[in-house]
Parts: structure tokens; sequence; C-alpha cells
């Protein structure tokens, strides 16, 4: 499900295309988004005062960026339907909706986001159903602004992720090229939109196996967004996936102490990083380093809704995994 999962990044943060007319104030919502201040977004656009329409996206984007940092779709997903309900039922009643465009995509926006949680949600159901109106608005969109980048990435995302279930029996190697080569496009070129699309196009390099473009991405994005723990996450992962273990240790004991500095402590990536690093110590020899780094973490205790976050279990599960494998090594 991360496929699904890494489609709402282009979706969150695409808030500035100037045809759009997208409202100032969102568009400061989004520069938070991208420094992971979520408590100053939600302050911000208490003060802004913005029409209902215009306020209650910009709650969807905060909640959905929060839950997809954090991974607390099985804690917080069910409310944020709610949200994505509230808020699409104040767009669509507006029968005189001055921004036509623009309400087209603050729908395809909502859309993806519900999409992608309920997928998480493992309604699959729901999921497609949700992708597909998603991409129905995104076209409208696109037909009304031809030059909405964002749009227009959301949309070659979505047909990448779709051409990777035919691309495993042979049939859309092709397609997954040029889509992929869309997406780049559209991902690189010099506007104010490039680095909200880049997470995305990481995760595409990731799947298509471009690993030096990957990590080439990743370290350009975090020269100027250091803390941000999604693309550090990704950093560590393409290192270890290229067996750079010297380099995958250190950003991964980098990942945990930005994670435990974080309000409310991220523990979803705190263990990524100690997947990380212990991964690293086996595979560089020190076997009983490893050994003992697992055992710490495994030790670690949590309430009841951290035990719920899927990559909390999956983390601790592979590093119970690791330590097994440490231990037989000594």
């Amino acid at each position: 499900m991360r496929k699904i999962v890494i489609l709402i990044i282009a979706f969150i943060v695409p808030l500035v295309a100037t045809p759009l007319a997208i409202p100032s104030e969102i568009t400061t919502i989004a520069s938070f988004l991208l420094k992971q201040e979520y408590p100053e977004a939600r302050a911000f656009l208490k003060k802004a005062r913005l029409p209902k329409v215009d306020s209650l996206f910009g709650s969807v984007l905060i909640e959905n960026a929060e839950m997809i940092d954090y991974e607390s779709y099985a804690v917080k997903g069910r409310s944020f339907l709610i949200l994505c309900d509230s808020a699409k039922a104040a767009i669509q009643k507006e029968p005189e909706f001055k921004r036509p465009t623009l309400q087209h995509y603050y729908l395809g926006t909502i859309e993806g986001a519900a999409a992608v949680t309920r997928g998480k949600r493992n309604d699959f159901a729901g999921a497609l159903t949700s992708s597909n109106v998603s991409k129905k608005y995104f076209d409208l969109t696109v037909t009304a602004d031809s030059t909405c980048g964002p749009a227009q990435f959301s949309i070659a995302l979505r047909e990448f992720y779709s051409a990777t279930v035919t691309s495993k029996v042979g049939l859309g190697k092709s397609k997954l090229s040029s889509t992929a080569a869309r997406m780049k496009t559209f991902a690189t070129d010099e506007s104010p939109l490039t680095e909200s699309l880049q997470p995305s196009l990481f995760w595409v390099y990731i799947d298509t196996k471009q690993y030096p473009e990957a990590e080439a991405l990743a370290r350009n994005f975090l020269k100027n967004n250091s803390g941000n723990t999604i693309m550090l996450r990704g950093l560590v992962k393409v290192l270890t996936l290229q067996e750079k273990f010297a380099e995958s240790e250190q950003e991964g004991k980098k990942l945990m102490t930005i994670s435990q500095q974080r309000t409310p402590q991220n523990w979803s990536d705190y263990y990524s990083g100690g997947v990380a690093v212990v991964t690293a110590m086996i595979k560089l020899g020190r076997q009983k380093e490893a050994s003992h780094a697992a055992t710490r973490l495994l030790a670690l205790k949590h309430d009841t809704n951290t035990l719920k976050l899927e990559w909390v279990r999956k983390h601790r599960k592979k590093l119970a995994e690791l330590k097994t494998t440490a231990d037989s090594k000594q």
C-alpha cells in the first residue's frame, strides 16, 4: 500500500500555481507543511479567517499531511474521512462558486486524500472509487488550465502506479518509462512547486530502481529542508538499497535524533532509522553491537495508539528478525 500512500504527496502541497489563483493563505499553509510544522499551520489557519470553503480545504491539507507524516491512518483515518466529506459538501453545495477551476482542484485534492486513507484502512473498493473521482476533477482542472503542472503531475503519478500493475506481466513497462519522464518534467521545472513534487518523484525513482537519481534528488531536497523526515527516511532507504551501509547508518541515526526531538515524537520514523542502523551494523560485521541496539529498541514501551501504527509494528517485527540474525552470526 505504500504506492498508494505516496500519491497523496502530490495532492497535499502543490498549492502555489498562480493560474489557479490559490489564496495566499493556503500557500502559506503549504510552507508550514513542508517544514512539518502542523500546530503552527493550524494556528495560522485559525487567524486567517478564510471563507468556509478555503478554511475546510486548509484543514484537509494540514490533517492529511500530519497523518501521512506519522503514518497514523489507523488512529485518525476515520475522523479525517469525515472532515473530507464536510469539505466536499461545502464546496459542492455552492452552485455559484466563483472559481470553478479552483473548485475542481480542491475536489480532486480532497478525493485523492480520501482515496489514500481508505486504501490504508483496507477499504480498497472505496479507495478506487475516490481515486477515479479525483482523476475526473484533475482532468477538469487541466482542461480549464493546461498550465497547471501540479494537476498534470498528479494525473501522471496516478497513471504511473496504475501501469505498475500491468508491468508485472510485461504489458506496461514502456508506459512506466514514458509516464515517469513526464513526471520528471513537471517536478524539475524551475517553479515554486518543484520541492512539493519531489518526494513523489523520489519514490517513482525507487520503484523503477533508479537509485542514483533518487539519492541525488533526496540530497538536493534536504539541502533546503534539512529537517524534513519524510525525505530523510527516503534517503536512508535508498542508501540501504545501494548497500552504502556506512552512510545509511549515519543518516539513520540522524533520522532517529530528529524524530526524538519532534513533538509528538514520530515513532514510525524513529524505528525506520533504527532498522537502517541495525541493518548497517550487521552488514558491516558488528554483530554484537547490532544485537544490543535491536534489544534496546525492542525494549521500548508504547501506548495503545502508538502500537496501532502500521509502520511501528512492521519495523519492530523487522528489528526482532535482525536481532535473531545478529545473534546467529556471533
